[in-house]
Formats: structure tokens, C-alpha cells, sequence
């Protein structure tokens, strides 16, 4: 965006490329806009950090606001920190009143959205019952609302255990009313072990409130799960993208052209290819042995030799290198959180044996190791004067995680599209990211699948085309279904029509959703065969019945 002038209202990706200066062009439009209302929203503590301090530095400390105008929300900081998410859990209106709020993207969408979205200095929100049409229809909303980076990994708003459905069900085997779901859990779940919500504080309370008003139309897709399951309700970003949106969304994305171009998003800005200038050469490197079960400690340390021959013939030019490893040999869980010992046994491996080599004090100058899928993956400038990086031992990110992104965004982007949009960022933390043209070389072990290579060179290359789209993702639910090709036909373009039954249709939700549409408008859509509207309408009635999905026909309109 070269200016934010003329940015209607509406949900948007800005595909920026890696290294664009996405960050700082939100910086600068926070500067510009800060009064209408902005949330700005990012995936680490770290990032959330640096925004807020320059924004302090911006506005705060020259006069522009005063502190109380702007307001970071975070577990972790100083005794500032603290205080400023205390005072948001005792009264969570006082959020809505801040000019400048900066959050992560866990928290936007595991809390109460409708406090971080309203702008409105004479706020008295009440529990959210998640209906985003009405919300993001509201004319009181925060007129800019960031997304740096894409939210990947959402955490369910709330968990309740699977024994809860029972005592929300009536003696008729049916959801009970309102009243009687508050009287239940008052009676028989609040306060015992199995009660999942706290109780001390405004913004606990108006959470339960928020949950139990959404059991009776989360009920029917509760009891046909899976038993074994315990029940969970998530906020997911599809349900953003509304037809009457009264504020701005932007999700600044550096790979956007391999993720969203199978939805119904539109794009901002879209960036000419190829989107790098760089020269990018791939070479592999050998890899002897597998992770888990087939792991040889032996042969790893003489294949990661040729990774430390790399780096020394780097440290002779004065080049640094940039080294991915596995968390850890066998899928095991960290003791703590975002901790590799595998990682630090690695990188004092490649450390000492450079120096029984030469004299090299300064070596852990010219090179680190991270883990794949650590925050430093994504949404890291600490690497842009790196020259080369190596991928040292085969990783992707499994199917099952493309398909939660797929059902969070209402997409259909392939396991591969994924994969290669994940080795994208990677590989973009090294100078390619400068934008200034140069020579880079990315080392890759010979135990990653070619075809994920000759997808990334080609994508650098500006040549790559994304295979997926949003009909196909239509079509295979509606072959899933087993509907007639005659009466798809009618479905797709009824879909195409409302946004919400097209959300509804490709993340296969079973939640009953109602189509409103006039007589007149579905006799264009469904013609009659032989005259009898009445059979065409029975017909694709009871198509959508199965997607979960009911007619409301309305008089013509005049």
C-alpha cells in the first residue's frame, strides 16, 4: 500500500513478499490513523514488543496521546505489562477505549473478540454469543485492524468437558432453553473439578456468559462428534470476512499467492513476479540416516561435517550461514517450551570442531542454528546479512495442519502449497529478504522430496502457479455429498451469491445454516422443469440438507 487514503472497508491480504517492510508500512499507518481506532496483532511476545515501544517513542513520549491512549495486553513484561492486562481482566470495557491496542494473534482469537474490535468511548459491551455479522455490522468498530503475519495455529475460545452436553440436554433428548443451560451449569458443573472457567475476575464471568449462550446453537454439532472428544468452540478468522463489514481488516502475508488464492479473499496488493530479485541457487548435501526410529547418532554428526565445511568456507569469505535442525531426534516434547537441546548440542558440535580447525574466536559470529518451526522461522530480521542457509535433515509440516488452516480460512491450499509456503518464510530470513538483488544459496539435505524443491526454485523464480481453488474445494464437498451434477450447478451459484453458505459449504460446517432468498430470485436460479417449480425446489432442498443446510423462501420482491 503506497497510501491508506483511499483503503475502503472491507477484509483484505496484502501479499507484501518477505522482507517488503510490511511491518514498518503498518507502523506508518498506525502513525496516520491511530485516532480512528487501530488493533494491531502479531504472533510473538517479541514482535508485540518492538511495535509498542516504537509506537511509545512515536506518539507518547512527543505528546501526540497520552499513555493512557495506548495499551499492549501480554502474560509476560515489566510491572507495566502487568498492571495494564490486570485492569483489562477487572474491567474488560476499558480496552474499547483506547486509541492503540497490540495483541497477539492467541489471544485475539482464544478471548472475547467483540471487546478488541469495538472502539467506543462510552462502551458497556456484554458477553459475545458469536454472531460476527452483527458485530463487524456495528458502525462503533476500530476502523483498522492488523494482522502481521497470518495467524496459522488457532487455539479453541473455550474447551468444556464431553460430559457437559449431557446436562445441557432436556429429557426429550433435545437442547434445553437458555435458561435452563445457566440453571444446569449453576447447579451440577459450576465449582466442581470438571468446571473448566475461573470465576475471579469481570472478564471470566462474561466468558462463561459468552459460552453458554452459544450452547444452544453450537448443540447439534456437539452430539454428533465424536464422543470420546471433549467439546470446543472456536473463533475462527473465515468468520471475519462478513458481507456488511463496517471496519478494515488487513493480514499482511509475505506468501499470500500460495495460501489465499484458493478463498474468497481480495487482495490489496499484489506483488509483480517474480517477487525476489535475487539469485538463488539450491544444492544438496548428503543426509545418512532418518529421524525417529531409524536415528544413528553416528552417521548424523559425519553427514552434519559437510554442514560444518560450509560454514568454514563461509568464514574464510567473511559470509554468514543460517542452519536448520530438527527440535530434537525423535518427536519427544521439550522440557520447556521453545527449547532445543538437540539444537545447542548441534551448534557446540559445529562450533568447537571449526576451531580445532584455526584460530576462530569469533566463529559463533558467522553462523546459528535454529529449529524448524521455531518463531524465528517467520517473522525474524535477525538473519538479513546471512548469505547462505542450510536445510539439514528432511522436515514438513503434517496434512492434518493443512487442513486446520483449511477449515480456519475457508480455503483449499494442498499439503505442498503449505509446505512450500513454510520453506518460503524460512529461506526469506537470509539477505534474500533485502530485496537488492545478490547471489544466495540455499543447502538441502537429499532426503527432501524433489518436488518441494523444484517448487521453491521455481516459485523464486517467479514461475510457479498455484494449483488449488475455491471451486474445486466446492466441488469435491458437493461430490462428497454424492449431489447430482444438474443440482451443483444450482448450489455453486447459490453460493456464489452469499458469502456466508459459501464459507459454510467448504469448511463442511454442520452447524444448521438458513438461506434466506426471494421466490423470484431462486426461479432464475432453479428453472422449473416442465413447469413445476415446486419438484425443482423439493429436489435441491433436499440436496442441502445434507451440507446442514435449509431454505427460507421469501415473497418476490416488487
Amino acid at each position: 500500500m503506497k497510501s491508506t487514503n483511499n483503503v475502503p472497508r472491507g477484509f483484505f491480504i496484502v501479499d507484501s513478499a518477505c522482507g517488503s517492510g510490511k511491518t514498518t508500512e503498518i507502523y506508518h499507518t498506525i502513525i496516520q490513523h491511530y485516532h480512528e481506532g487501530v488493533l494491531y496483532c502479531v504472533d510473538t511476545i517479541t514482535e508485540l514488543r518492538k511495535m509498542y515501544d516504537s509506537l511509545v517513542r512515536q506518539l507518547v513520549d512527543t505528546r501526540i496521546i497520552s499513555p493512557d491512549e495506548i495499551m499492549m495486553i501480554t502474560s509476560e513484561g515489566d510491572l507495566h505489562s502487568q498492571i495494564m492486562l490486570q485492569n483489562y481482566k477487572a474491567d474488560p470495557n476499558v480496552i474499547c477505549r483506547k486509541k492503540i491496542l497490540l495483541l497477539t494473534h492467541v489471544r485475539f482469537f482464544s478471548s472475547l473478540i467483540n471487546f478488541f474490535i469495538v472502539y467506543n468511548q462510552n462502551s458497556q459491551e456484554s458477553a459475545f454469543n458469536g454472531d460476527f455479522n452483527t458485530l463487524l455490522s456495528r458502525n462503533d468498530l476500530r476502523q483498522w485492524i492488523f494482522f502481521d503475519e497470518t495467524p496459522m495455529w488457532i487455539q479453541p475460545f473455550a474447551t468444556l468437558p464431553r460430559c457437559s452436553l449431557g446436562l445441557f440436554t432436556d429429557i426429550n433428548g433435545y437442547c434445553k432453553s437458555p435458561n435452563d443451560i445457566y440453571a444446569a451449569y449453576n447447579r451440577y458443573l459450576k465449582g466442581t473439578p470438571q468446571d473448566p472457567f475461573k470465576h475471579t475476575t469481570t472478564l471470566d464471568r462474561l466468558k462463561i456468559d459468552s459460552i453458554l449462550s452459544m450452547v444452544p446453537i453450537m448443540y447439534s454439532r456437539w452430539a454428533s462428534e465424536d464422543r470420546a472428544k471433549d467439546i470446543q468452540i472456536f473463533f475462527r478468522p473465515i468468520e471475519l470476512l462478513q458481507p456488511n463489514i463496517q471496519t478494515r481488516i488487513l493480514v499482511f502475508e509475505g506468501a499470500g499467492d500460495l495460501l489465499f488464492y484458493s478463498g474468497q479473499y481480495r487482495f490489496l496488493v499484489t506483488p509483480s513476479q517474480p517477487k525476489y530479485n535475487a539469485n538463488i541457487s539450491f544444492c544438496p548435501i548428503p543426509m545418512t540416516t532418518k529421524r525417529n526410529t531409524g536415528f544413528n547418532d553416528m552417521q548424523y554428526f559425519e553427514s552434519l561435517n559437510n554442514v560444518v565445511d560450509i560454514i568454514y568456507g563461509h568464514y574464510i569469505r567473511r559470509e554468514k550461514v543460517l542452519v536448520t535442525v530438527w527440535q530434537n531426534h525423535d518427536n519427544s516434547i521439550p522440557k520447556h517450551p521453545g527449547t532445543s537441546e538437540f539444537r545447542d548440542r548441534i551448534k557446540g558440535y559445529i562450533k568447537h570442531t571449526i576451531q580445532q580447525k584455526i584460530n576462530a574466536p569469533d566463529i559463533g559470529d558467522y553462523f546459528d542454528v535454529i529449529y524448524y518451526g521455531e518463531s524465528k522461522c517467520k517473522s525474524c530480521n535477525d538473519y538479513r546479512d546471512y548469505t547462505s542457509i542450510v536445510l539439514f535433515g528432511k522436515w514438513s509440516i503434517p496434512s492434518d495442519k493443512t487442513a486446520d488452516f483449511n477449515i480456519n480460512w475457508a480455503t483449499n491450499t494442498s499439503n505442498l502449497e503449505f509446505n512450500i509456503w513454510f520453506f518460503v518464510q524460512l529461506i526469506c530470513r537470509i539477505g534474500i529478504r533485502n530485496h537488492n538483488g545478490g547471489n544466495f544459496r540455499v543447502f538441502y539435505t537429499d532426503d527432501y522430496s524433489q518436488t518441494l524443491i523444484n517448487a521453491l526454485m521455481d516459485y523464486f523464480k517467479g514461475i510457479y502457479q498455484p494449483k488449488s481453488s475455491i471451486q474445486r474445494g466446492i466441488d469435491n464437498v458437493l461430490l462428497g455429498a454424492g449431489i447430482k451434477r444438474e443440482i451443483k450447478k444450482y448450489i455453486i451459484e447459490l453460493a456464489n451469491r452469499d458469502l456466508r453458505l459459501k464459507n459454510h459449504i467448504v469448511t463442511q460446517n454442520t452447524t444448521p445454516f438458513t438461506l434466506s432468498i426471494p421466490k423470484d430470485e431462486l426461479k432464475q436460479i432453479v428453472p422449473a422443469k416442465n413447469d413445476n417449480f415446486a419438484r425443482s425446489k423439493k429436489r435441491l432442498e433436499k440436496a442441502l440438507a445434507r451440507l446442514s443446510v435449509s431454505l427460507d423462501i421469501t415473497k418476490p420482491v416488487r
